[in-house]
C-alpha cells in the first residue's frame, strides 16, 4: 500500500492549456466556445504519486458528481476523471451536473446509489449541504472521495479536513493559496508605505475554499506585518460576470481603494473590465493559473495569480478511487498538489489546465 500525500510537480507533465472563452458561468470557469480539450501524455501526466499503469482489478462503475459542468474549471476536472479512469480499464466515469443546486446534486447522487455504482467523486455544490449526501451514501456503503472542495463547513471541521463518511479529499491548500497570493502585496504595501486598503472580491457563499482563502490570504497580511484595512468584500461566485458587477459596486463606493484580492482569474477577468470602465489602474492578486490569468500576468494587468491544476485533481481523484476500489486502504486520506505563485518572471511555471 503506498499511503503518502500527493505532491505533484510543478513541472509542465506533457499538459497542453485548454483555450477559455465563452459567456460567464461559475466557479471557476466559462463556456467554452473553442472546443479545445486539455492534452494528455502517458508519462507521468498528473505527478509521482499517478500511476500511468494501475489497471482496475474490475470494471468499475464510478459514478462523478460536480459542482457544475459548464465552467472550464470543472470540465477540466472532467477531462482528469475521464483521462484517468478509462486509463485503468474500468468503465468511463458516468458524470452528473450539480448545475450549482445542493438538492440536485443530492438527487443526483442518490440516483448513482440506487443505479449500484461503485464509488463517488464528489465535487460539492456547497460544503456544507454535501454533508447530508454523504451520510447517505456511508449509509448505503458507497465510498466517496472530495474533489476540489471539502465536505463540511471547515470552521467546524478545520480546513482542509476529510470528513468521515468520506475516504479520502484530493484538492488544493485553499489556505495556502490565499497565504501565496498575500505575497503580491508586499511590494504595493511597501511602496505605499502607509495603511494599505484592501478590498476582496470573494468565491461563492457555502464553499469551503471562500472561506479558506480569505483565512490564509488575512493571516498571511498579520504575519507580515502589513499595516492594512479590508474596506469591503463582496462574493462574485467564480464567475466573471458576477466578479465584474461586484468589482464594479465596491469601486464606485469607495476611491481609497489600494489593492483588490481575487479569489479567482474568472472574477479578475470581470474586475479588469470594471476597472477599464471606471477608469481605473488598481494592482490585483488573483488566484487560479487558468489561461486568461497567466495571460493578465504577462501583460500587467494582474500582480500575479497562484497556479491551480483542475485535471490533475479530477485524474487524481478518480484513480485514488479505482486504487480503493481495489482493496488499497485509503481512508482519512488528504491529497494536495503543490501550487506555485506566478509573476512575469516565472510564467513557464504554470501551464494552464483550464
Amino acid at each position: 500500500m503506498n499511503r503518502k500525500r500527493v505532491a505533484v510537480t510543478l513541472a509542465v507533465f506533457g499538459l497542453v492549456a485548454s483555450a477559455c472563452g465563452g459567456s460567464s458561468t461559475a466557479d471557476g470557469g466559462t463556456d467554452s466556445t473553442s472546443g479545445d480539450k486539455v492534452a494528455f501524455s502517458d508519462e507521468n501526466p498528473y505527478g509521482t504519486d499517478f500511476d500511468p499503469s494501475l489497471r482496475a482489478d474490475s470494471e468499475y462503475q464510478i459514478g462523478v458528481s460536480l459542482q457544475q459542468e459548464k465552467a472550464n474549471f470543472w470540465k477540466a476536472v472532467k477531462e482528469g476523471s475521464v483521462d484517468a479512469g478509462t486509463r485503468t480499464g474500468a468503465l468511463e466515469p458516468v458524470f452528473a451536473d450539480g448545475n450549482k443546486d445542493a438538492e440536485k446534486q443530492a438527487d443526483d447522487v442518490r440516483k448513482m446509489i440506487e443505479e449500484g455504482y461503485d464509488g463517488i467523486v464528489l465535487g460539492a455544490t456547497d460544503s456544507t449541504a454535501a454533508e447530508n449526501i454523504v451520510t447517505e451514501t456511508a449509509a448505503a456503503g458507497v465510498p466517496v472521495i472530495a474533489v476540489a472542495l471539502q465536505v463540511g463547513d471547515p470552521d467546524s471541521y478545520g480546513a482542509n479536513a476529510v470528513h468521515p463518511d468520506t475516504i479520502g479529499l484530493v484538492t488544493n491548500d485553499d489556505v495556502a493559496l490565499g497565504a501565496t497570493a498575500a505575497e503580491f502585496v508586499v511590494p504595493v504595501a511597501a511602496q505605499k508605505g502607509a495603511q494599505l486598503n484592501i478590498v476582496i472580491l470573494e468565491g461563492t457563499p457555502g464553499a469551503a475554499n471562500t472561506t479558506l482563502r480569505s483565512q490564509g490570504f488575512i493571516d498571511a497580511l498579520d504575519d507580515k506585518q502589513i499595516d492594512y484595512l479590508v474596506t469591503a468584500s463582496q462574493p462574485g461566485n467564480f464567475a466573471r460576470e458576477d466578479g465584474e458587477t461586484a468589482c464594479a459596486e465596491m469601486l464606485s463606493s469607495d476611491d481609497t481603494i489600494d489593492l483588490i484580492f481575487s479569489q479567482s482569474d474568472e472574477m479578475t477577468v470581470g474586475c479588469v473590465k470594471a476597472l477599464e470602465a471606471d477608469g481605473r489602474e488598481l494592482p490585483i492578486a488573483s488566484i487560479g493559473g487558468n489561461e486568461e490569468g497567466i495571460a493578465m500576468v504577462a501583460d500587467g494587468s494582474v500582480l500575479g495569480t497562484v497556479c491551480q491544476k483542475p485535471a490533475t485533481m479530477g485524474a487524481v481523484a478518480t484513480q485514488l478511487m479505482v486504487r480503493h476500489l481495489n482493496g488499497e486502504n485509503l481512508a482519512g486520506e488528504v491529497f494536495f498538489y503543490q501550487t506555485p505563485a506566478v509573476t512575469a518572471d516565472n510564467l513557464e511555471d504554470c501551464v494552464p489546465e483550464w
